[in-house]
């Protein structure tokens, strides 16, 4: 679960998603799925979300990428007054017309699956952004304590599933204190 208004979500993205991705998902290790949940200001997340999905399952995810890295942009925007303009070209990004992306924003029935899934993350323990489950399963802490959110951690979650050899991580560690 994560959220396009999350500053730690687009670091993640940004940082670990694409070794996550090149390493377990687009070798077929890992199914990934991306699920919405809100954070503050929720009124922008909804709005980036809907625009995400209307710009449709090919674009989705280069849609949430795009967030992430303007997301300063629209934080910015929101003060100076200009957010919808934001969201306005970041659907004219996604393929939507300026009106498209207005009545993507209105559309009851689109409105109802993001609540639902918002809800759904709610009954599934979601408390926070990002947050990440394996199997049904949510990982709040790796065995040293930590949160989950290097690769490393994904490594350590995902051997006693793929094995070890198929988690061994080429990604140097950091080892200073």
């Amino acid at each position: 679960h994560a959220s396009v208004m999350c500053g730690a979500c687009a670091n993640w993205h940004g940082t670990v998603y694409p070794d996550l991705k090149k390493k377990y998902i687009d070798t077929g290790l890992v199914r990934f799925v991306f699920r919405e949940f809100p954070t503050p200001p929720e009124n922008l997340a909804q709005a980036g979300f809907l625009i995400a999905n209307c710009t449709g399952d090919d674009k989705f995810f280069d849609n949430i990428k795009l967030q992430f890295n303007r997301q300063q942009q629209v934080f910015k925007a929101m003060q100076t007054g200009k957010v919808l303009e934001e969201y306005i070209a970041i659907g004219k990004a996604g393929g939507l017309s300026e009106d498209e992306t207005m009545a993507c924003l209105k559309d009851e029935g689109r409105i109802a699956d993001y609540e639902a899934k918002v809800q759904n993350g709610i009954d599934n323990g979601v408390t926070g952004t990002p947050s990440f489950f394996l199997n049904g399963v949510k990982l709040d802490r790796t065995n040293d304590g930590k949160q989950v959110f290097l690769l490393e951690h994904f490594d350590e979650a995902l051997a006693p599933i793929l094995g070890a050899e198929a988690t061994k991580s080429d990604t140097p560690k950091d080892t200073a204190e």
